[in-house]
């Protein structure tokens, strides 16, 4: 929801504040039909934002509410007198209902404000947690290919041996075939 700016709300409550008195001055005797619109300024300070500035205004409409009755034409009866009160109790009533709703809904933006950071600290938690099996599966990647090549180079210098040692006894059958074609043609043969 949008609030308003500075010379919004200042110049809504004194809007009503004067609608309020103007009407009042014009009509004393309709007291009771007017006083009740003073809710609107509960109403405005419950949209606008306004914390503390609607408890003074409370304040003064109670005390309009005992005051102004003795100042309107017959101000001295008792209907009179019940009926301010029970107005005066309506608009603590709507100023209570109203404050319990803009507590309610701080209370509830504050939650989501709480799950929100508590979402954004799980999700840098799974990143950090993310980049630790990353660094994890790479070490073992590392290890499995370095144990590859050792099993590799391994294997060549194995076959490196065997080539050798094939080589080696070849040789070795080759010299005794020729030493043995040799004593053969020495002997005469």
């Amino acid at each position: 929801m949008r609030r308003p700016n500075a010379l919004v709300k200042v110049a809504g409550p004194a809007a009503i504040l004067g609608a309020l008195g103007w009407t009042l001055w014009l009509w004393p005797a309709h007291f009771l039909w007017i006083y009740p619109a003073s809710g609107a300024l509960f109403i405005w300070f419950s949209w606008s934002g306004e914390r503390e500035v609607k408890y003074i205004f409370l304040f003064l409409v109670t005390a309009a509410g005992f005051i102004l009755p003795k100042l309107a034409p017959g101000g001295d009866s008792l209907y009179l007198m019940a009926g301010a009160l029970a107005e005066v109790l309506c608009l603590w009533l709507l100023f209570y209902a109203l404050s319990s709703s803009e507590t309610s809904r701080q209370a509830a933006r504050d939650q989501v404000a709480a799950e929100q950071a508590e979402a954004a600290q799980r999700v840098r938690d799974l990143m950090e947690q993310d980049e630790d099996a990353r660094a994890l599966i790479q070490g073992y990647l590392e290890a499995r290919e370095a144990e590859e090549n050792e099993a590799r180079e391994k294997a060549a210098a194995e076959a490196r041996q065997r080539v050798v040692a094939a080589t080696e006894g070849d040789m070795a059958v080759a010299t005794r075939a020729a030493a043995a074609a040799n004593a053969v043609k020495a002997s005469g043969g």
